[in-house]
């Protein structure tokens, strides 16, 4: 919506256009007849205007597609992998934006590695135990915004890797 005209002198003006929803491309253009623009001698401005700049709106924030385990599973492995992708580019993605939940199972550190503004891949470094664990993103206070600047809503949570590290055993007993 045009919610207001304001003259900075007698051939510029500032037009401000308020109420924005959605996603999309703005332009604005200057109708060819009926608008009432007259010079100071009352002739009517003719041919409108279009072309000029177009504004791209981005209101939607970004989300997590997926976060999938990039290793089989089970395993025993002390490295563990995850990807994560998101609906759109975004910037701001952090160890600090993950927590690891273990059962029977810990680790030292998350590193988070970019592959592109959409996907990134994690390691959860030096995992021990037999359990399960996974990663999840955090659903608040991670910084992640599209390059619109829009925040991501809400958290996610991973896929759950089993892990066993415990080789097996054999007893050999007499008969």
């Amino acid at each position: 919506t045009v919610s207001a005209v304001s003259a900075v002198n007698s051939s510029t003006y500032t037009v401000t256009v308020s109420s924005i929803s959605g996603d999309g491309d703005l332009r604005l253009d200057l109708n060819s007849s009926g608008t009432g623009i007259t010079d100071i001698a009352g002739n009517a401005i003719s041919g409108g205007h279009t072309g000029d700049q177009t504004y791209t709106i981005d209101n939607t924030a970004p989300t997590v597609v997926s976060l999938t385990r990039q290793d089989s599973n089970p395993t025993n492995g002390t490295d563990l992998d995850y990807t994560i992708v998101f609906s759109e580019g975004v910037s701001g993605v952090d160890l600090t934006d993950f927590t690891g939940f273990g059962s029977g199972v810990s680790f030292s550190s998350i590193s988070v590695t970019s592959l592109n503004s959409f996907t990134y891949n994690l390691t959860v470094n030096n995992a021990s135990g037999n359990g399960t664990f996974r990663v999840d993103l955090k659903s608040s206070g991670t910084g992640i915004t599209d390059l619109a600047g829009n925040a991501i809503s809400g958290g996610f949570t991973g896929e759950t890797f089993d892990v066993d590290q415990i080789p097996p055993t054999a007893t050999i007993s007499a008969p």
